[in-house]
């Protein structure tokens, strides 16, 4: 009974040698919501959408709303701050009191993070060196013995 099956069919495709999916594959593609037909952007938003719907589901309410909150408050930033020169309409111990509350809120995260064993977690700049490297295996020879 130590002998290998003969049972091996000729027709097996290996999933290796599937074609590589390109961009120019997902730009043919067609995107539906449900039924209707949408454009590329309005397909790709609504993935977005249920994504982020699906993580904020995993969160603790108490989560939820500290992202809201911080969310929230990046946004009123965003939209009071004055071009560069002009005087900012928010009072400096407003502005304080909004960078006391990003600091609480962000610790907060950071302590719900760390119980959650997800320490590592912080966010960074596009252009920020990362730990880890992204290597392409575009340039990979198959079925070249490895050795």
């Amino acid at each position: 009974m130590n002998e290998k099956s003969r049972d091996i069919r000729e027709n097996q495709v290996d999933p290796d040698d599937a074609p590589e999916l390109m961009g120019e594959f997902f730009e043919q593609g067609e995107w539906k919501i449900g039924d209707r037909m949408v454009s590329l952007s309005e397909g790709e938003t609504e993935v977005k959408r249920k994504l982020w719907r699906q993580t904020m589901l995993e969160l603790t309410q108490e989560q939820q709303i500290l992202i809201a909150m911080r969310k929230t408050l990046a946004a009123v930033i965003k939209d009071v701050t004055p071009p560069p020169g002009m005087k900012h309409p928010l009072s400096e111990q407003t502005i304080a009191d909004v960078r006391l509350c990003l600091g609480l809120i962000s610790a907060r995260e950071k302590e719900l993070a760390a119980a959650q064993g997800r320490s590592g977690e912080r966010p960074y700049y596009a252009d920020e060196p990362q730990s880890a490297q992204v290597v392409s295996i575009a340039g990979l020879d198959k079925g070249k013995p490895r050795g």
